[in-house]
């Protein structure tokens, strides 16, 4: 092993981040300092390695990928955590490409984030276009669905207002978005359906209730009549 390499793993496991840049500088190849950094999850080192090869995106590239295509799944989910997204981010936006796939169920990369509620992390992969609301897992549940039922209400938010989520669209036991958001109160994300009008023909979930049926019972009879208008 290169004997930079091996100065850089120890400064890391040391906790020594003095003279960083000056290890850096010895080396032609980054490659492996990335890998240690992100896999010690040391995102400040991290971050200082992606700025000083932002000119060299195809080697960030590759190991973006490496990491995604041979991590378990348990350790690629430490590396998508809130605490590595200024890390992400910065990947992102220097060109770096997350590989479309799946996990297990069927459930993207995106849905498992909501899923562990990493509420920025959640949000980064959106603006940077990872959210792919064609994904639906095998129970039928899209993105959106999967951000409402984790209380991440910005990321619902976000997905309704760019246009990547279908609020009537449905899971196998017939529960819309539209069902979540008005079962849980979340008036300020209706009013803005309402207002852009994408609400309309809302089937009985497996309650055999109507999404306005929902608000009635929670005491907003005025919105459940809004909705009865939009067959909601």
């Amino acid at each position: 092993m290169n004997i930079h390499i091996t100065a850089f793993k120890y400064k890391i496991d040391m906790c020594d981040f003095t003279d960083i840049d000056v290890l850096l500088n010895k080396l032609d190849d980054h490659t492996e300092c990335l890998q240690y950094a992100i896999e010690m999850r040391i995102s400040t080192i991290a971050l200082q390695i992606i700025d000083y090869n932002r000119y060299n995106l195809q080697q960030i590239n590759d190991i973006v990928i490496e990491i995604i295509d041979n991590s378990p799944i348990i350790e690629l989910l430490e590396f998508f955590t809130d605490d590595m997204s200024d890390v992400v981010n910065a990947l992102l936006s220097n060109g770096v490409i997350i590989p479309n796939k799946t996990y297990r169920d069927h459930t993207s990369l995106f849905m498992l984030i909501c899923n562990l509620r990493h509420t920025k992390m959640a949000t980064i992969l959106l603006k940077h276009g990872y959210a792919y609301p064609e994904h639906i897992d095998d129970n039928g549940d899209t993105p959106l669905i999967c951000a409402l039922r984790n209380n991440l209400i910005d990321v619902a938010l976000a997905l309704v207002e760019t246009g990547c989520a279908n609020v009537m669209n449905h899971n196998m036991r017939n529960i819309s978005a539209l069902h979540l958001i008005c079962k849980y109160n979340h008036i300020d994300l209706l009013t803005y359906i309402i207002d852009h009008n994408l609400c309309y023909n809302a089937q009985r979930d497996i309650y055999d209730k109507y999404p306005c049926d929902y608000l009635y019972e929670r005491g907003h009879t005025e919105l459940s009549t809004i909705m009865k208008l939009y067959n909601c």
